[in-house]
């Protein structure tokens, strides 16, 4: 699988580039890699402070023998939490699609197989599943239909995957690399006999800066086009438009109604407006 580490940080970026964030300097040692391992890269993971890592979760690929700069931008998006107009479950990273069908699979793996997949993070007290050779976990691995599995949760309402957070922030990124000069190779290669040679440091040193692209985020609201006000404002304008009447108008008749004749009735008074004598 390779190492993994993870960066957080509580300290405010000040400037936007190349020099600001974060800077890694990797050796991958290719040399101890497995042999069934086909690839040499660094996988990158950029995602909201306690999301855990999965296999649904986007990521970025930089191989070897370059400097890259990974830039950022950060959106939020913020959703409609009153009924009817609610579509959305919780928040990130409590709750995100990504790491809820990932729980989804992985308990229905665990039940299926008795072992747990390499982004189960629940079920600690179970072996990891090992599917090289000839293996149950492996044959067991092979019926299993995830699809089938995502639907039967989609199904059921407390396992549905299908609503997006209430409220979530999501990083894009995009990589920008460039390769080292062939002098600076070879003067770094004379300058000492204990660095490592051209192509040792071509195959395994990977040099990164992470850092935002500019010190600006965008906030994405989501709210009823239609508020309570604009309804009534919209009913009182067709009663207009077709009827002759407007919602005001409509207020007064049931105020002329209510304070100037029927509560008079209540007390006896007939002679007011019209409508007859006082009752004995």
């Amino acid at each position: 699988m390779g190492q993994c580490w993870q960066f957080h940080t509580e300290d405010v970026i000040r400037k936007p580039g190349l020099l600001g964030g974060l800077e890694v300097w990797l050796w991958l040692n290719q040399d101890d890699f497995d042999p069934s391992k086909s690839f040499a890269a660094v996988f990158i993971y950029i995602q909201q402070k306690g999301t855990l890592i999965n296999d649904q979760l986007s990521f970025l690929t930089v191989r070897p023998g370059l400097e890259s700069l990974v830039r950022l931008s950060k959106r939020r998006f913020v959703r409609e939490v009153q009924s009817p107009w609610k579509k959305c479950r919780a928040k990130a990273p409590e709750y995100t699609q990504e790491k809820c069908r990932t729980r989804c699979i992985n308990t229905a793996f665990y039940n299926t197989c008795g072992c747990r997949l390499w982004s189960d993070w629940e079920h600690t007290d179970t072996r990891y599943c090992g599917f090289f050779g000839d293996s149950t976990d492996g044959s067991c691995w092979a019926g299993f239909n995830e699809t089938e599995v995502l639907d039967e949760c989609n199904m059921n309402p407390e396992t549905s995957c299908t609503d997006p957070p209430c409220d979530m922030i999501v990083y894009s990124a995009t990589t920008t690399a460039v390769e080292y000069t062939q002098k600076w190779l070879e003067d770094f290669e004379e300058e000492d006999d204990d660095v490592p040679d051209v192509e040792s440091f071509s195959r395994n040193y990977v040099g990164l800066y992470i850092n935002y692209d500019q010190l600006v985020y965008e906030v994405l609201t989501q709210s009823p086009s239609i508020s309570k006000a604009t309804l009534l404002g919209s009913i009182g304008g067709s009663m207009g438009l077709f009827l002759g009447i407007s919602a005001l108008s409509v207020v007064e008749i049931f105020g002329d109604f209510c304070l100037l004749r029927l509560i008079p009735r209540l007390f006896g008074y007939r002679s007011l407006y019209g409508l007859g004598g006082r009752s004995n």
